[in-house]
């Protein structure tokens, strides 16, 4: 008797494949001298690169591809919306930056990181500014990350900023002498007047009508964050040219430090604002010999226990004033002789 073979059944099935999505960011020009770079709710990486010597700005982005003529371009608004991005902007070619940049940028949502060197001309020298460069940045929500490099600063250079909700981090390093110069903007800046000032926001908070007294609900924290300004040992800040630096971490327990070691000719004006929580907030300014301008720096703890330092040395400057404030809580601070302090609890002295 013959056996018969088993026989298999198929059923067929469909497979699904893995996702295929791609991050894209467009570049559009909507208005003249304007180009626009808008991203969308994915890890956009999107890179600049400026060459004036060839009139060139370059844009990539993960689907694009654009060349514009540089000295056409005044305006580069970029907008990354969500996702965790990547932006740099930078020079190539040996250029210097010779033509009008105004650069606005909003990171949006996500954990971004934003790089723009304007000191390395791309040949591996220290580049010059020579038109002016005001540069913009929001960072929205997520834990971002912002630096700034700049070389020889010979027209207006203006940076601003803040840096939105969660734990964040903020360099900048100047790396070339600032000169005197008359801006285009007219005489709202005056001769070579340059400014970094970057913030952080206050605590997003829920105070529940029915029950004031109750504690507020935190929806979206300030952060942790770190901010750092660093004036190289060999920039000078020369005559009629002035520097004014502004820092103020909002809510959470940030870390503020400010540094300078180079000749001060020109006016050179501090403010550190760690507002509330228990912050570290330091500046340490010591001009090099033989300068003859004027330092002003003033450091503020507000509420919370805080650590300050303010250190400045003055051989031959025409003037300086220092101030450590630390407001409310319990703070320690450390200082020159020449400083002068308010509200601190613990106060140290450091002799040069």
């Amino acid at each position: 008797m013959k056996r018969l073979a088993k026989r298999h059944s198929f059923k067929p099935t469909v497979e699904s494949l893995e996702t295929r999505w791609c991050p894209t960011a467009s570049i559009t020009t909507p208005l003249e001298h304007t180009v626009t770079v808008t991203g969308d709710d994915n890890a956009n990486a999107v890179q600049i690169i400026q060459n004036d010597d060839q009139n060139t700005l370059i844009i990539i982005t993960e689907s694009a591809f654009r060349v514009f003529a540089s000295d056409r371009v005044e305006n580069v608004v970029i907008n990354l919306n969500g996702g965790n991005d990547r932006l740099t902007y930078g020079l190539s070619g040996g250029s210097d930056c010779k033509t009008l940049k105004i650069i606005t940028v909003d990171l949006g949502s996500g954990s971004d990181t934003a790089i723009f060197n304007f000191a390395d001309n791309g040949n591996g020298g220290l580049a010059t500014v020579s038109r002016e460069l005001d540069l913009s940045v929001q960072a929205q929500l997520g834990n971002d990350r912002v630096d700034a490099y700049f070389g020889t600063l010979s027209a207006h250079v203006n940076l601003t900023g803040n840096m939105g909700f969660g734990d964040d981090r903020f360099s900048a390093e100047l790396k070339g002498s600032l000169l005197s110069s008359t801006s285009v903007y007219g005489g709202d800046f005056g001769n070579g007047h340059h400014r970094i000032n970057m913030e952080d926001v206050n605590d997003l908070v829920l105070v529940d009508p029915l029950h004031p007294s109750a504690p507020p609900v935190v929806l979206l924290p300030g952060g942790s964050d770190d901010f750092r300004v660093t004036v190289d040992a060999a920039v000078a800040v020369t005559e009629r040219a002035t520097l004014d630096v502004i820092l103020k971490g909002g809510d959470g327990s940030d870390n503020l430090q400010f540094q300078s070691q180079g000749e001060v000719d020109g006016g050179l004006t501090l403010l550190m604002d760690g507002q509330d929580d228990a912050d570290t907030v330091s500046a340490d300014i010591r001009p090099a010999t033989g300068s003859t301008g004027s330092v002003s720096a003033t450091v503020l703890g507000g509420d919370g226990d805080d650590t300050l330092g303010l250190f400045i040395s003055n051989p031959g400057l025409s003037s300086s004033h220092g101030l450590l404030n630390g407001g409310g809580g319990y703070d320690h601070a450390t200082k020159s002789l020449n400083v002068l302090d308010r509200e601190c609890e613990v106060v140290l002295f450091r002799l040069w």
